[in-house]
């Protein structure tokens, strides 16, 4: 699911964050360099791992789905710390629910993927272990803003990457798959 740059950057909660996360005591070990890059694909996966002979079937079947269901309307929330990519800063995303589901878990479900229920926009990442202090404001931060939604905005199409790398920078898109009358 690509998140446009310019919907989540134009965006006023996530610009007063954002001055807060470059305030902290904590922003010199912000990689901003790699947030820099990641604004061209910012983006949260729905699947992964899926074989390369098989994306031009997938992106069939997705399209499909995306012609009955329309675009996806979806929210953003403020930062998660999840507990694999502990050097990632991420942006719950909650999509618009479609017949009790999901929007996104029927696109998994399109695809023969199990629903994860859970999809995250990475954007900040830290290149230094935070010390006590800087992690205690990094915890009050992440309270203060977690359950504030910082964009609202509707996903015309998603995007099929094959990549070989998990921050998809090196990604290529496969397919853009669009819902009818949608730009692409």
């Amino acid at each position: 699911m690509p998140i446009s740059a310019d919907a989540f950057l134009e965006s006023d909660q996530v610009q007063a964050l954002e001055l807060a996360m470059k305030s902290s005591r904590f922003a010199p070990k912000i990689a901003w360099e790699i947030c820099e890059r990641r604004r061209l694909q910012l983006h949260a996966t729905l699947a992964s791992g899926i074989p390369e002979t098989d994306l031009d079937r997938y992106a069939a079947v997705v399209q499909d789905l995306l012609d009955q269901i329309g675009p996806i309307s979806v929210c953003l929330k403020g930062p998660f710390l999840g507990t694999r990519n502990t050097g990632r800063i991420y942006f719950p995303v909650y999509p618009q629910k479609i017949g009790g589901d999901d929007a996104f878990a029927l696109v998994q479900k399109s695809i023969g993927v199990s629903p994860t229920k859970l999809y995250l926009v990475g954007y900040y990442h830290m290149r230094q272990e935070l010390d006590p202090l800087e992690t205690r404001e990094l915890a009050e931060l992440i309270d203060q803003w977690r359950d504030r939604i910082v964009v609202r905005t509707t996903i015309p199409f998603l995007e099929l990457y094959a990549t070989n790398d998990d921050l998809a920078l090196s990604a290529r898109v496969h397919a853009k798959i669009g819902a009818k009358d949608a730009k692409r």
